[in-house]
């Protein structure tokens, strides 16, 4: 489900299956040049018989610097628990796409292989957001304009 506006935010909304019975919930709000995600997983036989249980327990933020060669600098605004996997994500998005990045993220840290999941999946979708606001950027500036 994905909503935008002429203010340019985007909002998407994916549940990707992980195993069986496991689903991975990303929630994507992009805003010009920021972005926001929230990563959550959920267990059940269906995903419509899946009661909601995320939280916003962390939130970390990361951007890139013109001083520090590309890389992110980050930092826990929220922090959950010691061993967060937020601002590790956070960071990475935001050196893969130079944009402030808010990143809160509802997974058990102990499950290794969900986390490195969940993030590439983000990736893919700020990928696909981005492809389709230069698309559209692309279909508006093309069109005949017409003069008398």
């Amino acid at each position: 489900m994905t909503h935008s506006s002429e203010s340019e935010t985007v909002v998407a909304q994916h549940t990707i299956p992980f195993t069986e019975g496991t689903h991975v919930h990303i929630q994507i709000i992009q805003m010009g040049s920021s972005v926001f995600v929230w990563i959550g997983a959920t267990q059940g036989d269906a995903v419509h018989s899946l009661k909601p249980t995320g939280q916003l327990a962390a939130l970390a933020f990361a951007a890139t610097t013109r001083f520090n060669n590309g890389a992110a600098i980050g930092s826990t605004l929220i922090a959950a628990k010691v061993d967060d996997a937020s601002e590790g994500i956070a960071k990475r998005i935001a050196a893969r796409t130079k944009m402030n990045v808010f990143v809160s993220c509802d997974l058990p840290s102990e499950a290794a292989d969900l986390v490195v999941f969940s993030e590439r999946h983000t990736v893919k979708l700020l990928k696909e957001l981005e492809a389709k606001r230069n698309a559209s950027h692309e279909s508006t500036q093309s069109a005949p304009s017409t003069t008398l």
